[in-house]
């Protein structure tokens, strides 16, 4: 099964819901789908969906989806990575206005120079990313990998009020 999450974010991910429902649609995916479409206005005509889920179903997907697909938001990646997935992370993109600069291409940049997420950056290659990512290994890190310390820290400090985006 493929779990599709794009965060929460108030602009949606509708590019990446549309196409997903497309390939679906044109069995270039021919795998169960699932996705949690967020606050995108596009409604999939060909996958089940749902808007905004619990965080009880959310994490039931998260651990039973084979691969998991999200926007490359760190709530979404590190659960992800939490959970030991193999994730194909889609970045937000400012030229689609979906995000107002390019951080999330930098978070998966790191990523995957680490092998921990495949990174789609053309959804027209999304069916061979899927194929990959079967065989694909991903290296988990452990607690002290600096990616995921720092990310994790810098998000704890955003909850205490420490830091400002």
């Amino acid at each position: 099964m493929i779990f599709v999450t794009v965060g929460t974010d108030k602009t949606g991910f509708n590019r990446l819901i549309k196409k997903i429902d497309q390939l679906v649609g044109s069995r270039k995916i021919k795998e169960k789908v699932v996705m949690n479409i967020g606050y995108s206005n596009y409604i999939p005509k060909k996958t089940k969906y749902f808007k905004v889920m619990d965080r009880n179903r959310w994490n039931d997907y998260m651990k039973k989806a084979d691969i998991i697909l999200c926007h490359a938001g760190t709530g979404s990646l590190l659960s992800a990575i939490r959970f030991k997935r193999k994730i194909i992370t889609i970045p937000r993109l400012p030229e689609h206005g979906e995000v107002c600069d390019n951080h999330q291409m930098e978070i998966i940049k790191e990523l995957e120079k680490s092998k921990q997420v495949l990174a789609c950056r053309d959804l027209n290659k999304l069916p061979g990313y899927i194929k990959k990512a079967k065989k694909f290994r991903p290296k988990f890190p452990n607690k002290k990998a600096k990616i995921f310390y720092l990310v994790n820290h810098f998000l704890k400090d955003l909850e205490n009020g420490k830091k400002e985006l």
